[in-house]
């Protein structure tokens, strides 16, 4: 029987791009589960606008932002192969619809998206 083949995994669209790679929470070999923490990420949340005030000092201001964290979980079964991203990797939003940034070995026999 031949070895199985990695499954390379999307990020999801629904992650709030751009982010950046802070920390990557599996190691080759690690036998990961769905719901399984794969990395945590950063990225910049621009908070809503305040209410106009009478000060006008703060009239015209630029919307502030602040950081935010998620984490990835893993969307399958398997057996953790290899990273494709690095901690302190920039991921834009155009890139992530084409990006893998693991390949898992999965227990299914189906391709996941």
């Amino acid at each position: 029987m031949a070895s199985p083949t990695p499954t390379n995994i999307n990020l999801p669209e629904s992650l709030p791009y751009p982010i950046n790679i802070t920390s990557l929470l599996v190691n080759p070999g690690d036998t990961v589960a769905r719901g399984t923490p794969l990395c945590d990420y950063s990225y910049e949340h621009k908070l809503p606008a305040q209410p106009a005030t009478r000060n006008p000092s703060t009239r015209g201001q630029a919307p502030q932002k602040e950081t935010r964290y998620g984490r990835w979980e893993c969307p399958i079964d398997g057996v953790f192969d290899k990273w494709l991203i690095r901690k302190g990797d920039a991921v834009p939003s155009v890139e992530a619809t084409r990006m893998h940034p693991v390949a898992i070995l999965m227990y299914a026999t189906h391709s996941v998206f």
